[in-house]
């Protein structure tokens, strides 16, 4: 009988954040003036793995995480995310949670290396994680990835509705990632095309662009929440030497061809939307120390409408004190506007601490 294995990790930070990023309004459409001082952070994650094998080779386990993140509240709330199920074998991988569709695996973010402790390096307003349609229905994706040599695929499934009746449509996806030696380093290139459901809140000016999947997913005033349907695709490529320097760029394109506003089970007539997204990334480290730096725009056209814009850039100096210790500093700028508004709203986040690994 095989034997099980547990492991248990963490990691924690502390320090200080600022910026008129912590003075926006709900909506997000104003900066609140004299909310942007510099203000107390801490927080902690705590990482579970188990893994165990069959009697015929195959591994299989699962991953979760506790997480608590915040800056005012003395006893802080604990949520569990992350959570995924696995088995692999000679056939591959298979998993099933919250993971990356099969697009959004296959492509490289520009958060080349390093960190900060208000993640300042991929929550600035043109920042894209590549998730295209992840997340759009339950967040409970399907893949199964197969590696050859240098070379791996996969493809992904996320159910609308939990597998119910719907007019909206399950999220596929498929992504290729290859990796090449080229003058003394790697050349690592990624593809993916995926195809469904994505939820934007148009009452917000984050969500605006489809950044990230969200839970409210109701109506926020007078400004209706919308389901959109349509495919995507993405590539990226990341160079790293063995001096130490990492450079890489990223782009995708999302065509919605059916909008469907505040709730309703069928699309609005002649409305379709087109969202661009671009990276860069660089970042270099020599001996204790790391700078990086990576800049991103989102556009979205909606028909009718004049179009919308998100930009952003991140800088970050690491410095690595040994034993799983390093001090960060990160510093963002970002600036949005909606394409149903006139309104250029411009803030900027910085932050100053300590990451711990244990």
């Amino acid at each position: 009988m095989a034997q099980a294995d547990i492991t248990l990790s963490g990691t924690a930070e502390m320090g200080i954040v600022g910026g008129e990023q912590y003075g926006l309004s709900s909506s997000g459409n104003v900066v609140i003036p004299g909310n942007d001082d510099f203000r107390f952070h801490q927080g902690y994650t705590m990482n579970f793995g188990m893994t165990s094998t069959t009697d015929s080779g195959l591994e299989f386990g699962a991953n979760f995480r506790l997480d608590m993140d915040g800056s005012t509240e003395e006893n802080q709330g604990v949520s569990q995310d992350a959570g995924t199920v696995f088995i692999s074998g000679a056939f591959g991988k298979l998993t099933m949670g919250d993971t990356d569709g099969a697009a959004d695996w296959a492509l490289s973010e520009m958060a080349l290396a390093g960190g900060s402790i208000n993640d300042a390096e991929t929550g600035h307003a043109g920042y894209t994680g590549n998730n295209l349609f992840d997340g759009g229905n339950d967040d409970q994706v399907l893949r199964y990835e197969y590696s050859m040599g240098d070379v791996a695929f996969a493809i992904s499934h996320e159910q609308a509705a939990n597998g119910q009746s719907t007019h909206l449509d399950d999220n596929n996806g498929i992504g290729v990632k290859y990796t090449v030696p080229m003058a003394g380093g790697s050349l690592a290139l990624g593809a993916g095309y995926a195809t469904g459901t994505m939820y934007w809140d148009e009452g917000g000016t984050d969500t605006v662009l489809a950044s990230a999947y969200t839970d409210s997913r109701t109506t926020s005033g007078t400004a209706p929440d919308t389901w959109a349907t349509g495919d995507a695709f993405g590539v990226s490529a990341v160079y790293t030497a063995s001096n130490g320097f990492i450079i890489g760029a990223n782009y995708s394109q999302t065509d919605l061809d059916d909008l469907y506003e505040d709730g309703a089970s069928t699309a609005s007539a002649g409305e379709s939307a087109e969202i661009t997204t671009m990276g860069l990334g660089a970042a270099y480290t020599t001996g204790a120390w790391t700078f990086a730096a990576n800049y991103g725009t989102r556009e979205l056209q909606v028909t009718g409408a004049p179009t919308g814009d998100a930009e952003g850039y991140a800088l970050i100096v690491n410095y690595d004190l040994g034993g799983g210790a390093v001090v960060q500093f990160g510093y963002a700028d970002s600036e949005t506007e909606a394409p149903w508004s006139d309104t250029k709203v411009d803030y900027d986040s910085m932050s100053l601490g300590i990451a711990m690994s244990f």
